[in-house]
């Protein structure tokens, strides 16, 4: 039996399941906007190079902290240290029989594991008046899914254990250094939906205060037309027009609100804490033009190339078809070099994505700049708008036109530095190996 299956299955089943949430809010209303926006972040004027790193505040936690609390909390993660471990520990000599004992353990923990997330099902289920505990029973059932098929590749394993004991210590090498590689990978895609998800819980948060902001304004316009329908200026269709669009926007936040709490409970989980606990998120941190000018392509490419991981697949796959070839098995020289130009394609298509990736952080970068300098400028023409207003030169309305006008300016500012640190992560993620 090659042993590096299961690890292989094992891993992507995990994988698939656990990171969904960080894809939580892509169907939200105002999606475009959702995305891609960032305003209740502190606004910055300049980036500067900064060696202070964000910490865990209370019961806040620092963007720079998620990775290390996953990793170390994550039960998926645990269990795939133990996975690992089993197979460290693996005496040749009582292989099998402690192989068999390893994966009688790993099925009755993922069998403990799906009957506690039933319970936990059930629980929400028998309390989900309105609808309230929909987003996160989705998200348990699809981390039961993700256990079952695990638990399904590991049944297989336990029924396939003794296929041959040919070259056993060759063999469990191999398993082991494959495993870990791929658990390893699984392990690393957990963090980055985890911190996709704290980003995007950022990116909800800005889409919250842009819409108080356009209700805000809705109200005043509002009042404006209820004046003007006293003096005859304006019709009840004219001020009916306007409550409509608020109470279309009020609904929008709510729904936002809904998946935001959505969005938190699937992060707390990813993050290893129970049912009903909930995590807070802090500021996000800046991309300094330090950082931006350490970009070195080349260097960065090589380093990506050697991390990735879907090349070591196909690595592993060419020699997998030598193996076989040399075992006299059914792999034929076509196979072999079959698998060679896989390998190569793969390599030319990590090449062109990180070369994509390495221009969209320039490109974020210029774009932020660009914000910084309207927002700067826009703040500059506030002050007189300001000014005007209090010596009367200028009306109420039209005073908070200006500071609409300031609030937009600050928001494609907000918006281009969140979309700045997000091109930015994920380049820094794919230099480790690990691309989207």
């Amino acid at each position: 039996m090659d042993k590096r299956i299961t690890g292989a299955v094992l891993a992507a089943a995990l994988a698939a399941g656990l990171c969904a949430p960080a894809q939580a809010i892509a169907a939200a209303p105002g999606a475009a906007v959702c995305m891609t926006a960032a305003a209740a972040l502190q606004r910055v004027s300049s980036r500067v190079d900064s060696t202070a790193a964000p910490g865990v505040q209370g019961s806040t936690l620092a963007f720079s902290d998620v990775e290390r609390v996953v990793r170390a909390k994550n039960t998926s993660i645990q269990a795939f240290h133990q996975t690992l471990a089993g197979v460290g520990a693996t005496d040749v000599g009582e292989s099998y029989i402690e192989q068999y004992a390893n994966l009688g353990e790993q099925i009755a923990g993922y069998q403990d594991q799906i009957k506690d997330l039933e319970k936990s099902i059930k629980r929400l289920q028998a309390d989900n008046d309105d609808g309230k505990n929909d987003a996160l029973i989705r998200t348990l059932r699809a981390q039961k899914s993700s256990l079952e098929a695990s638990l399904k590749s590991v049944q297989s394993s336990y029924k396939e254990l003794g296929d041959s004991e040919d070259d056993a210590e060759d063999d469990l090498k191999v398993t082991y250094n494959s495993t870990e590689r791929q658990l390893g990978n699984a392990a690393d895609q957990i963090v980055m939906g985890a911190e996709t998800s704290y980003i995007s819980l950022k990116t909800l948060d800005n889409t919250v205060a842009e819409l108080d902001r356009n209700l805000a304004a809705l109200d005043r316009s509002i009042a404006t037309v209820q004046a003007q329908i006293r003096l005859g200026a304006a019709t009840q269709l004219d001020l009916l027009a306007l409550q409509t669009q608020r109470e279309s926007l009020s609904a929008n936040r709510q729904t936002l609100l809904t998946q935001r709490q959505s969005l938190k409970n699937s992060l707390a989980i990813l993050c290893g804490y129970g049912v009903g606990e909930t995590v807070e998120v802090g500021s996000l941190p800046d991309v300094t033009a330090a950082q931006i000018t350490a970009m070195d392509y080349e260097k960065d490419l090589a380093e990506a190339l050697k991390n990735s991981y879907s090349i070591w697949e196909k690595e592993d796959a060419v020699r997998s078809a030598n193996d076989d070839y040399e075992d006299n098995k059914t792999t034929t020289m076509h196979a072999i070099e079959a698998a060679k130009i896989d390998l190569a394609a793969q390599k030319e298509t990590v090449t062109n994505s990180f070369r994509q990736l390495y221009h969209a952080v320039k490109d974020k970068s210029t774009l932020y700049d660009s914000a910084v300098a309207s927002a700067t400028q826009e703040a500059k023409n506030f002050k007189v708008s300001e000014l005007q207003y209090q010596r009367g030169a200028l009306s109420k309305n039209e005073y908070e036109t200006a500071k609409d006008s300031l609030a937009d300016a600050e928001q494609a500012e907000a918006t281009a530095k969140i979309e700045l640190f997000t091109a930015y992560h994920t380049y820094q993620w794919a230099k480790r190996g690990v691309m989207s």
